[in-house]
């Protein structure tokens, strides 16, 4: 340190006047500092170390939260202070927590607060309350009215709805359904629908809808409300067309040579037949042949061969010789092309063709039991379909196309072209569900011992049937996505093409039949009309009522033509009784006599 005495003057001239100015500022400081309030210390708020809790807030309202080991009042209560929030806790909120949150909201750092320490929140005005989750509840639900709605549903089934609404309802809420149907639909067997007409068919079942009622909360109503508009929406349907197609070749090839020689016996004197020479039938030799000796040398190897073709034949007087020959080609091709349009993963059913009974017996030790069962064959398609969210059709699906029958015995037998099968197909477009290829080469070879070995002789000895048998099935399947518009077009483009083919059928009979005169003189009335001849419309209108009473537009153009009602008395008291009941109800008080014809005489 250096003495004073060797210090430049100068120089502690300057240093006084610096701490001379320094020292007001000095004592400004400190007093700001004696009049701020006090720093919460690390002990008190429980917190350890030198950090201390922090809860700011940025010019964009969002919050940043740091605490360690604080209390949850002392956290809301900083959160309350840094966002202007009117916070109000319940007796009994006691937790320690500790965080660090960035840039969040006020309703999202609260909720990040209460849920780790297993506290809730509810909004109220301007208040915010901090309490338990059942005390929220309870104060939440308190002073609300339960309300009662009912909900008719056209589509689905209130057992089907009642579990996806169940969820839904608050612990004050309760529903109820109706019960389910019991009466089955039209698709049943016919043992089936005779129990039912047996029982009085639908009974006092219900005839109403399907519904459901629930109790609860406005809100809560709402969103029932909203679940059920969704689920209880109308069902798409799906048309669904097979095309099957089954061809079968059968060819076959036959070649015979037979013999026939007596020795001594010419074949006129014993009565044989030969029906344009043929065949040989030999009769009844004459007693008096025996007595020259006889020799038969017979073969039939053509037996087998099937009638038609060509016959070639020689017949001498003891000897014959026939060579038959045949080629027949059988070419059979069946399409089948049903078509059934069905709602939605509900089962559909059509079938063309036939049924044919047959008993069967059931025997028991002490009885027998006969029953009638049926054949079904023909044209039929049974399927289920399943319509995806991306336009793809899923069917369970069965088509069938056979021919059979009863035999003499009465037993049944079938021909079947049939597959079961679950398949995906995209909406219009068509797939190859099943094909079958088969062929079946079948040669028959039929000769006399020995001689059919022959070399080239052999051929005179034996017969040929060579049969060969292609058969081809193959079965397709194209769905059809019915959503309404176009294809409504369509179905009533059909209808209209039905009505033309009916038109059309009528003109094709003969121009002298009683029907086709009622239409021709009904269709000169209307040219009458149109031409404002009105006698001349009136005398078709006659003719043609005259041919066919039961001629209804006729009728109606007449009564339009004459003012008239076509009407006859029945001479029915029952209506009588209802018609002076009926006038007994306008007129209170008056006795009316009502004729037949429903005029007061």
């Amino acid at each position: 340190m250096r003495p004073i005495s060797s210090l430049n003057p100068a120089r502690l001239l300057a240093t006084g006047l610096a701490l001379a100015l320094a020292c007001p500022l000095c004592a400004r400081a400190q007093m700001e500092n004696d009049t701020s309030p006090p720093t919460e210390s690390a002990s008190e708020t429980g917190g350890s170390g030198s950090s201390s809790p922090d809860v700011s807030v940025n010019p964009a309202g969002l919050l940043d939260v740091h605490l360690r080991q604080t209390a949850l009042s002392d956290a809301l209560r900083m959160l309350s202070q840094q966002s202007r929030r009117n916070i109000s806790i319940a007796a009994g909120v006691e937790a320690t927590v500790s965080t660090d949150l960035y840039q969040v909201t006020f309703e999202e750092a609260l909720e990040a607060l209460l849920t780790s320490a297993g506290y809730a929140w509810f909004s109220k005005g301007s208040f915010i309350y901090v309490c338990s989750p059942e005390q929220r509840d309870a104060m939440v639900m308190a002073g609300r009215n339960t309300e009662l709605r009912m909900f008719e549903l056209d589509f689905i089934t209130a057992q089907t709805a009642e579990p996806l609404v169940k969820d839904l309802l608050s612990p004050a809420g309760t529903i109820v359904t109706t019960a389910a149907s019991p009466v089955p639909g039209v698709a049943m067997t016919p043992e089936d629908f005779d129990q039912a007409l047996n029982d009085g068919l639908g009974g006092k079942s219900r005839a109403i809808g399907e519904f459901i009622i629930v109790r609860d909360y406005p809100d809560v109503l709402d969103q029932v409300a909203e679940v059920i508009g969704r689920l209880d929406t109308c069902p798409r349907q799906v048309l669904v067309e097979a095309l099957i197609l089954r061809a079968r070749l059968d060819e076959t090839n036959a070649l015979g040579i037979d013999f026939n020689t007596l020795s001594g016996v010419d074949f006129r004197s014993i009565n044989s037949a030969s029906t344009g020479g043929t065949t040989l039938t030999t009769g009844a030799v004459p007693p008096v042949e025996f007595d020259e000796g006889l020799g038969a040398i017979d073969s039939s190897v053509s037996a087998d061969i099937p009638a038609g073709g060509i016959s070639v034949g020689v017949i001498t007087n003891n000897a014959a010789v026939f060579v038959r020959a045949i080629e027949e080609i059988v070419d059979l091709t069946i399409v089948a092309n049903p078509k059934i349009l069905t709602v939605n993963e509900q089962l559909g059913r059509v079938i063309v063709g036939r049924e044919d009974g047959y008993l069967t017996s059931t025997v028991t030790e002490t009885a027998t039991i006969q029953d009638v069962e049926f054949l079904q064959t023909g044209t039929q398609i049974l399927f289920r379909p399943f319509i995806t969210r991306d336009g793809f059709v899923r069917m369970d699906i069965h088509p069938e196309d056979s021919s059979g029958g009863l035999t003499p015995d009465n037993l049944p037998y079938k021909d079947t072209t049939e597959l079961t099968t679950n398949i995906m197909l995209e909406d219009g477009h068509t797939l190859v569900i099943g094909g079958l290829f088969r062929e079946v080469v079948t040669s028959n070879r039929t000769q006399l011992p020995w001689l059919g070995n022959i070399p080239v002789v052999g051929n005179l000895f034996r017969g040929s049937i060579d049969r060969a048998v292609r058969e081809e099935v193959i079965v397709l399947i194209t769905p059809h996505i019915i959503d309404g518009g176009a294809d409504y077009e369509r179905a009533a483009w059909a209808s209209d093409e039905v009505e033309r083919r009916r038109t059309l059928a009528h003109r094709g009979l003969l121009p002298w039949g009683r029907e086709r005169l009622a239409q021709a003189h009904y269709q000169w009335a209307l040219e009458h009309h149109r031409a404002e001849r009105l006698d001349a419309a009136r005398w078709d209108l006659d003719l043609a009522i005259a041919l066919n009473p039961r001629f209804i537009e006729a009728s109606q153009l007449r009564d339009q033509l004459t003012g008239d009602v076509t009407t006859e008395p029945d001479n029915s008291v029952v209506r009588h009784i209802l018609r002076q009941m009926a006038a007994d109800t306008a007129n209170p008080g008056e006795m009316t006599d009502i004729t037949s014809d429903g005029e007061t005489p």
